[in-house]
């Protein structure tokens, strides 16, 4: 070992307070930068993984398309999916609303509609409900799966709400009842094509458009935004008739406002963390101004008199960083273990 390494390791032990107080800043500054990306990746990707699960799939809508409109869409080479989505006609009894909707093949994909049983609605009378719904609009706790049932239908117009007509139904499919249209009490019933083109005159029909684009994987969520309004203009639907499918985009995109972000708080936990170890070492440095002076009058170089200093701290850092990472894999470690529990 040489001088100046031994001189450094002397000073570790002989500076106790200082270095254990430095230790602690670096400890804790290693700390919060692994924790801040392991939890914050890792409370991410949780939150990713579940809207991948559970929203639909599209990346853009555009509302209150006309059908001419929606085939000319279904054409263009920059869309790889679109599914088509019509509101036809809504129950309504108090403050319980149900409404009526159609969804071709695409938009029942992209929209994440399942059965629990039965089919989806092909012929002019079929339709697929809930048991909540049937429950809530008081209608045979018993109808199942080929019984008819008859409901007070307003057809969805253009203008409004058409008069209220009754329609008699055969119950072809059993739709789950979600916690939310409970909540709400605002429920969906499935419907077929024919119904919508016997119910509704093709002026009336206005279609919510749900698209995927081609060749989207290496895109940014903006740029994604960006390609929709560019098509919307292309085809003349209004900007205010676009909505995008946010949390799935942000769950599968590119997002750099949010790496931007986490870059922010890394280098304000580094700064905080240079400050401090900065004042512990400034403070107390000039207190060994004397010893300083000793060593250069035994004739170290003002560059050994740094070697040393650095090396002490070098030392402390070598101690104090494997603790903080621990300390933060363990801290992560239990997070994410109490957070599954919680969601179990």
């Amino acid at each position: 070992m040489n001088t100046i390494n031994a001189t450094a390791c002397a000073n570790l032990k002989l500076n106790r307070g200082r270095n254990l107080l430095t230790g602690i800043a670096i400890m804790l500054t290693a700390f919060l930068i692994f924790s801040i990306t392991t939890l914050g990746s890792g409370v991410i990707r949780f939150q990713f993984h579940a809207a991948n699960q559970l929203y639909p799939t599209y990346q853009i809508m555009y509302r209150d398309v006309p059908e001419q409109t929606a085939a000319e869409l279904a054409r263009s080479a920059d869309i790889e999916k679109l599914g088509l989505r019509q509101d036809t006609a809504q129950i309504r009894k108090e403050d319980t609303i149900c409404r009526l909707i159609y969804l071709d093949e695409t938009g029942r994909e992209l929209g994440r509609i399942d059965l629990e049983s039965g089919s989806f609605p092909v012929e002019k009378n079929e339709i697929a409900v809930s048991r909540g719904m049937l429950q809530a609009f008081s209608i045979s706790g018993s109808a199942d799966i080929g019984d008819e049932i008859t409901l007070p239908i307003q057809p969805i117009e253009a203008h409004g709400l058409g008069f209220e007509q009754e329609y008699t139904f055969t119950i072809c499919g059993i739709l789950p009842t979600p916690e939310a249209e409970e909540d709400n009490r605002l429920y969906s019933a499935l419907v077929s094509e024919p119904f919508v083109r016997e119910l509704l005159p093709a002026s009336e029909r206005l279609y919510r458009v749900m698209v995927r684009f081609s060749n989207a994987r290496s895109y940014t969520t903006d740029a994604i935004i960006q390609k929709g309004e560019n098509i919307a203009e292309a085809f003349s639907i209004p900007k205010g008739n676009i909505s995008e499918n946010s949390p799935y985009l942000l769950a599968n995109y590119i997002d750099p406002t949010f790496y931007s972000a986490i870059a922010v708080v890394l280098i304000i936990v580094v700064l905080a963390g240079i400050i401090t170890i900065y004042s512990i070492y400034y403070v107390s440095t000039m207190y060994k101004v004397q010893e300083y002076g000793k060593l250069k009058a035994l004739g170290a170089t003002s560059k050994q008199v740094r070697s040393i200093v650095f090396r002490e701290g070098m030392l402390t850092a070598l101690l104090a960083i494997p603790v903080g990472l621990l300390t933060g894999t363990g801290a992560s470690y239990g997070a994410f273990i109490a957070g599954g529990s919680h969601a179990l």
